[in-house]
């Protein structure tokens, strides 16, 4: 079974109660109605919006890159006009333009035509920390937070890593975005610090900016 976990949408100023109205009848009774859902949007700030990514349609630079993967496209398999293509995008957040951060990890499953977005953490890494993360800290990636309780979520996972990576020796890891070449091994220790860092600061990313969290298995 997969894990993803989702950052959930936060209140437009001045719509705290309702937002917090709708998302508990909708997350605490596990409410599938889609209407409640339409409504929850409709108060709500986007993880997009706060990524701050450009939009086709809207923004220029969206523009020019559904522009360039027009050009990219495989012109045998698809049979596609510009005007098309246009309308296909048309509102369609470019997370490729947002420059890297915590908030669009590289553990993630996300992407162009995936099933969830960039801005997802693939907490199914965390297979491989088990041994190292220990019962708690685990079982809780399946649980949904909201901002306040990913907050101190990432703040245990950051400093667990940290102890970890500083008792292991593998300390440089940390904070680094990308895992170093000299890293090889799923099973290392520095791999294993450097799944649980990533993880953390995800979690202090978005719940440090207002949003909740929400497992998706």
């Amino acid at each position: 079974m997969g894990l993803d976990w989702q950052p959930l949408d936060k209140p437009k100023p001045g719509h705290e109660a309702e937002f917090d109205e709708l998302y508990k009848e909708i997350f605490d009774f596990d409410n599938k109605d889609e209407s409640l859902w339409e409504q929850l949007r409709a108060v709500a700030i986007s993880p997009y919006e706060t990524l701050g990514a450009p939009r086709v349609g809207v923004d220029a630079e969206a523009d020019r890159w559904a522009a360039e993967e027009y050009s990219k496209r495989p012109r045998k398999r698809l049979f596609v006009s510009r005007r098309k293509w246009r309308k296909i995008f048309h509102g369609y957040y470019v997370l490729d333009l947002v420059p890297p951060n915590d908030g669009t990890p590289v553990y993630s499953n996300g992407g162009p035509g995936s099933y969830c977005a960039a801005y997802t953490f693939r907490a199914k890494f965390f297979d491989f920390c088990e041994d190292m993360l220990g019962e708690e800290l685990s079982g809780e990636a399946w649980v949904p937070h909201r901002p306040a309780e990913l907050t101190d979520y990432g703040t245990r996972l950051r400093d667990h890593a940290a102890a970890f990576a500083e008792k292991e020796g593998v300390a440089a890891v940390l904070g680094q975005r990308l895992l170093p070449e000299w890293v090889t091994d799923w099973e290392e220790p520095a791999t294993k610090a450097h799944i649980v860092d990533s993880a953390a600061r995800w979690c202090l990313f978005w719940g440090g900016r207002g949003h909740g969290m929400y497992p998706y298995f």
